[in-house]
C-alpha cells in the first residue's frame, strides 16, 4: 500500500484495481516451480473478472473493467507486456 503505483492503481480503479492486481500475481506465482521460472499469466480479462466475479456496470462488463485495470497495471509498470 506504500508503493506509489501501487497508491495510483487504486486511486484510478479503487478496491477492485487491487483485488485484480494481486489475484494475478497469485496466478503468476501459482505456476512458478524449478522448470518453470517464467512468471506469465496465461488467464485473460474474462477468466480473471469470472475469478473475482466482477460483473460491471450498466455501461461496461466485467471483462471490460478487468481489461482497463490490466491496462493501468500495463502503464503503471506493475507488470510487463510481451
Amino acid at each position: 500500500m506504500t508503493d506509489s503505483k501501487i497508491r495510483k492503481l487504486i486511486l484510478k480503479h479503487g478496491a477492485v484495481g487491487y483485488a485484480v492486481y494481486f489475484h494475478c500475481l497469485e496466478l503468476i506465482a501459482s505456476n512458478v516451480s524449478e522448470t518453470n521460472i517464467t512468471f506469465e499469466l496465461e488467464h485473460d480479462a474474462e477468466i480473471i473478472a469470472d475469478d473475482l466475479k466482477i460483473v460491471g456496470s450498466g455501461t461496461e462488463s466485467g471483462t471490460d473493467m478487468v481489461s482497463k485495470i490490466m491496462r493501468t497495471i500495463l502503464d503503471l509498470e506493475l507488470f510487463e507486456e510481451s
